[in-house]
């Protein structure tokens, strides 16, 4: 393959990784995942933590588009771990995402909203209002789904306060419509 001809290795994961975006882009994932782990491997060679975290979030991500989610949850808690030795809040915080989602998908409320309330906290540590106000978000969503309507509310109310602060009106119309949805389950 033509990527063999660059010499540098540093350019040869970065070059193998765009590759992988574009088959993951027309869907192709086993050559997206060919591409992903062939610069995974050169990334781990090189001890590039912020390319293994990028790759192992496009591996995960493909599994979990392919309905693999062991697989996926064990390339997310991989991502995690490399996050979390780098102290990269935000590559944790993705990772935990994830993996809530994965979770929440398979009814397993309890670990969703563990992993959530983990990425809250991160969120709140770096003081972003944005990555705030999906994780309360999210946890308010479980709650809603789990029909602990009362709870969700609270949850939907701080995230309306939040939304206002960032001055999103689609966040806020977004919130809104779930208390509209609250205040109907409710009524029945």
């Amino acid at each position: 393959m033509f990527t063999n001809i660059i010499g540098d290795k540093n350019n040869r994961t970065s070059c193998l990784y765009q590759i992988g975006l574009i088959f993951q882009e027309v869907k192709q994932y086993e050559e997206a995942l060919k591409y992903y782990r062939d610069s995974l491997k050169i990334a781990e060679e090189l001890g590039d933590l912020n390319m293994e975290v990028l790759c192992l979030e496009k591996i995960a991500k493909i599994n979990e588009l392919q309905g693999n989610y062991p697989e996926a949850l064990k390339k997310y808690e991989e991502m995690q771990n490399i996050a979390s030795k780098q102290e990269d809040a935000i590559g944790k915080f993705l990772s935990l995402g994830h993996i809530a989602e994965i979770h929440l998908r398979n009814g397993n409320f309890p670990e969703a909203l563990k992993q959530f309330e983990e990425a809250l906290k991160i969120a709140e540590d770096s003081k972003n209002l944005e990555l705030k106000f999906h994780c309360l978000f999210s946890i308010a969503e479980v709650h809603k789904i789990q029909e602990k309507y009362e709870e969700a509310l609270k949850e939907f109310k701080e995230v309306l306060l939040i939304a206002e602060q960032l001055e999103k009106d689609s966040l806020k119309s977004m919130t809104l419509i779930h208390i509209a949805e609250i205040y109907r389950f409710k009524k029945k």
